[in-house]
């Protein structure tokens, strides 16, 4: 376990949110527009009961602040169905990033599905939120037309099966509803075409896009923009409006909404519960570092360890930092991707950029490392 809050949290009856079985995922300013969306429908009163359907749901993160924005917004009146198979779907092949077979691991062991009920039912909105376990090609078709104010697509980001969720989902939403979904980092038209086209027909889940260096979804930026064209987009969550026999884009306020009590939580503990970072050798220079159960390697140029007051992720941001399980690991990873000279340009800054770790605890560590990439750049 390389995150002591998970089992502490396990025995106390509280959610965990977190590095361990990658069980914080996406960027959390996200969560604020399932907040914003949850309010604007209240205000409209066109449900009196606000209805939403998600589709994936991982260890319960979402489904939390859905229930949390119910109950600021919407006096608690409304309920989420969850609708998740909770088994192995991605492709290692074509994801063989660490962090990928870490989720798969955490599925096929069955860890994944006990966590988003321990979170669901530790986190006091039990009767808000049922789950179905299932896929959505078989759960779906059972609902009736117009059964959800919300219906919200996280599940499989490979693009046959984005579009499918899409397909299947559209009928179930009211007149006046919202169909929306995460992971939507790029449009088409903002994208290379022919790049996100290809990455998409390889299944490849996460990528940097070659046009802009931005890192995104194909499966999903290609199959929201086969179904509606440009959609509304704020910081990766995606929605799009039932008017008629149409789609529409809206506006969406954000102001004055926080995070979910659960994540700003979950954050508070991580920078609290932290363990120190230590240095324990040097290699080509790399500093050689002891984080928990970590070994890092950060390259000299980058400067002080205190850097490290903050957890690092799965992610590594290679070749300036890498992350292993053992010190045995990280040595073969520095011999084998290392640079001797950290000669910063924009190509490198571009890399190291969209290789950040997702967790928002992780920002101050994040700033500080392109503070210094971008000194050592004359920028």
């Amino acid at each position: 376990m390389n995150d002591p809050r998970f089992i502490q949290n396990l025995h106390d009856l509280k959610p965990y949110f977190g590095s361990e079985k990658v069980s914080m995922q996406g960027a959390l300013e996200r969560h604020k527009s399932l907040l914003a969306l949850v309010r604007m429908l209240s205000k409209e009163k066109n449900s009196p009961i606000i209805k939403i359907l998600e589709i994936g749901s991982w260890a319960g993160g979402s489904a939390l602040t859905w229930a949390e924005g119910l109950k600021r917004y919407n006096r608690d009146k409304g309920r989420i169905l969850c609708v998740d198979p909770w088994r192995p779907y991605i492709d290692t092949d074509a994801n063989p990033s660490q962090i990928y077979q870490t989720m798969t691991d955490g599925l096929n062991e069955g860890l994944i599905y006990q966590l988003f009920q321990h979170n669901v039912e530790s986190s006091g909105f039990g009767d808000l939120i049922s789950s179905c376990r299932g896929t959505s090609k078989d759960i779906l078709p059972l609902f009736q037309d117009a059964s959800f104010d919300i219906v919200y697509i996280d599940g499989d980001h490979v693009f046959e099966q984005v579009g499918e969720d899409i397909q299947l989902a559209k009928r179930l939403v009211r007149e006046g509803g919202i169909l929306c979904g995460d992971d939507l980092e790029l449009q088409m038209d903002e994208c290379d075409v022919e790049f996100a086209t290809n990455q998409a027909k390889e299944k490849v889940d996460y990528v940097e896009d070659k046009k802009t260096g931005i890192n995104f979804h194909p499966g999903v930026t290609l199959a929201t923009w086969d179904e509606f064209g440009r959609v509304s987009a704020w910081n990766g969550f995606w929605a799009i409006r039932k008017t008629g026999d149409s789609w529409e884009t809206f506006d969406l306020d954000h102001e004055k909404i926080e995070l979910p009590q659960h994540l700003a939580d979950a954050i508070e503990e991580t920078n609290r519960t932290t363990p120190m970072a230590k240095i324990c050798g040097e290699m080509e220079n790399y500093n050689l570092v002891h984080l928990g159960d970590r070994y890092i390697g950060i390259h000299q140029k980058i400067g002080l360890i205190d850097l490290f007051d903050e957890p690092v992720g799965l992610r590594e941001l290679s070749p300036i930092i890498f992350v292993a399980n053992s010190m045995e690991d990280l040595q073969n990873k520095i011999a084998k991707n290392g640079i001797l000279s950290l000669e910063v340009n924009r190509e490198l800054l571009s890399g190291i950029i969209n290789k950040l770790p997702l967790s928002e605890a992780l920002s101050q560590f994040c700033k500080e490392i392109i503070k210094k990439l971008l000194r050592k750049a004359g920028r």
